[in-house]
């Protein structure tokens, strides 16, 4: 579609590509490596007020002011004048865009009966008719594969079901990539959040990132790696680019703890790196008892020292109060580290001075 540029997706194991779209809105496009993919349908789902039809739409606007690509929009539960009126929140100008034949919006009236019986207004209104499921699969895989045959980037809102993405729990499956956005309230603080659930031949941010609705669209707040040193005048990304230095940050409740370490063990092979800093390991508390953390630490110490790594950094945050003393960290498992490097004493003081390693 259009002009659009493209980045290219390496998958990890082969040199396969993948063409992607690129949204226009920044840090989704960090997460996706480039955007969604292109030619392809990408379904963005969520329960209602999560901000699918926002995201959608500012794919839509984005394409047509940055890139110069033509789009449409089909709704089926707010007309042509709302949507305009919706996203002029967001500082577009739809409609000077339609006058302008760079976007088309057409609206598609539902009976009210329908609209009743799905309970909803995204993709599944347009099947509300369909009492048979049998039916209802195969219409919708129709009409991927219809969207798919002509080319056409497409992206599809679905309300989110019980137990499953969506209503029917199928369009999760003929999509070739799926964004979760979430939202909820948590002591009168609402909290929006995005996950790309699934993205077929390319790799993704897997984890869960913050967002935020603005008057300017929407932000996806994904910290890079040494933008915090930088504010101390330490610029890290040189040492990035020349292939010396390799971050990877992952939020403990990711996954657990096995998890957590296999994919350890498969960027160290890959980089194969002669000092680590984990930061922090009490983190991985919050993926498992004290005795399996305990357990995952040891065996990361032992690969460590099995791979030659002569050093091993690991911060451990301490208790309050008279708590300096100890870590929250099993010291057996503090104490088996591999020989330390550097001026450790003047780094983290209260730490090693209950932690020195045994030898080294």
């Amino acid at each position: 579609m259009g002009s659009r540029k493209l980045a290219v997706a390496k998958t990890e194991s082969a040199a396969a590509t993948l063409p992607k779209c690129p949204t226009g809105i920044q840090r989704l496009d960090e997460i996706t490596f480039g955007g969604l993919p292109k030619g392809r349908t990408t379904l963005v789902c969520g329960s209602a007020g999560c901000g699918k039809t926002l995201l959608g739409m500012e794919f839509l606007v984005r394409g047509a002011m940055e890139f110069n690509e033509a789009g449409v929009c089909i709704s089926f539960e707010e007309t042509d004048d709302e949507l305009i009126s919706n996203v002029a929140s967001l500082g577009f100008d739809v409609a000077a865009l339609v006058a302008k034949k760079k976007l088309a919006i057409d609206y598609i009236y539902l009976e009210r009966s329908l609209i009743e019986e799905a309970g909803d207004y995204d993709l599944e209104a347009l099947f509300a008719g369909l009492s048979n499921e049998g039916v209802l699969r195969s219409e919708l895989r129709r009409l991927f594969r219809w969207l798919k045959d002509r080319g056409l980037t497409a992206v599809v809102t679905g309300e989110r079901g019980q137990g499953t993405l969506t209503r029917y729990g199928l369009e999760e499956y003929i999509s070739d990539c799926v964004i979760l956005l979430e939202h909820n309230v948590v002591d009168s603080v609402l909290t929006r959040r995005v996950h790309v659930v699934k993205y077929r031949g390319t790799t993704h941010g897997t984890n869960e990132y913050p967002f935020l609705i603005e008057s300017d669209g929407i932000s996806v707040l994904h910290r890079r790696a040494g933008d915090d040193m930088r504010s101390i005048g330490v610029d890290l990304h040189r040492w990035v680019d020349k292939g010396l230095l390799h971050f990877h940050a992952s939020r403990p409740t990711a996954f657990g703890l096995e998890l957590h370490l296999v994919k350890i063990h498969k960027l160290l092979r890959e980089f194969q790196p002669s000092v680590v800093v984990v930061d922090p390991v009490t983190a991985l508390l919050h993926s498992g008892t004290p005795t399996e953390a305990r357990s995952m630490l040891l065996r990361l110490v032992d690969f460590l020292k099995g791979s030659h790594i002569t050093a091993l950094l690991m911060t451990a945050l301490t208790h309050g109060g008279d708590a300096q003393e100890q870590t929250e960290m099993p010291q057996a498992a503090m104490t088996r580290s591999p020989p330390w490097r550097c001026s450790r004493d003047s780094l983290f003081p209260a730490l090693f001075k209950s932690h020195t390693p045994q030898s080294g």
